[in-house]
């Protein structure tokens, strides 16, 4: 299973992957001499480096969206993949056409915290330095725009509270051994 974390600007893609990350034995994937990755347990590979104090992480961190791809489409060989960026979140097709590309399920979580709340933890992470509204304001009306746009053309899309999130995954690896159809439990 691939699980795409979609959100804005503050909307918390990045905290729920390091908690994730944070409750496991997580090995770092190295290729080259540089951290690629994580795997979590023996079958959910995150897809970019997460530093423990970085503000970002995941695809954020990766030059390229060929690079995003080559890194899902290789650790969707040997089991359940994971990836979040803003980059990630604010382009349709790309993954779209990655999703039909990878002979796993695939769903598009969308984190749905309000604005208002991106506005709240973009200040805290910058410790209420300035930012750009305008800009968070149009990323959260693509993200919006994407998630509609998947779920017309027939992908899984599912909107979930950051919490709600955490705690289906969690579920979803307890028993994705037993798991025929992960939508079950998403």
């Amino acid at each position: 299973m691939v699980i795409n974390i979609r959100g804005t600007n503050g909307s918390g893609k990045t905290h729920l992957v390091k908690r994730l990350i944070a409750s496991h034995e997580a090995a770092d994937v190295i290729e080259n001499g540089r951290i690629i990755g994580h795997l979590l347990g023996k079958k959910l590979y995150v897809v970019g480096e997460y530093q423990e104090y970085a503000a970002h992480g995941g695809a954020d961190g990766i030059k390229t969206s060929d690079e995003i791809c080559r890194r899902v489409r290789e650790f969707s060989k040997y089991g359940n993949v994971i990836f979040e960026g803003v980059i990630v979140s604010t382009v349709y097709q790309r993954w779209a056409d990655l999703s039909i590309e990878i002979d796993q399920p695939w769903l598009w979580l969308c984190l749905d915290t309000t604005l208002e709340q991106c506005y709240k933890n973009i200040s805290y992470r910058n410790l209420g330095r300035l930012y750009n509204k305008e800009l968070v304001d149009e990323k959260y009306k693509t993200v919006i725009r994407t998630a509609e746009r998947a779920e017309k053309d027939g992908e899984w899309v599912l909107q979930l509270s950051n919490d709600d999130a955490y705690n289906r995954i969690e579920e979803w690896m307890r028993n994705w051994t037993d798991l025929k159809d992960p939508k079950t439990i998403f």
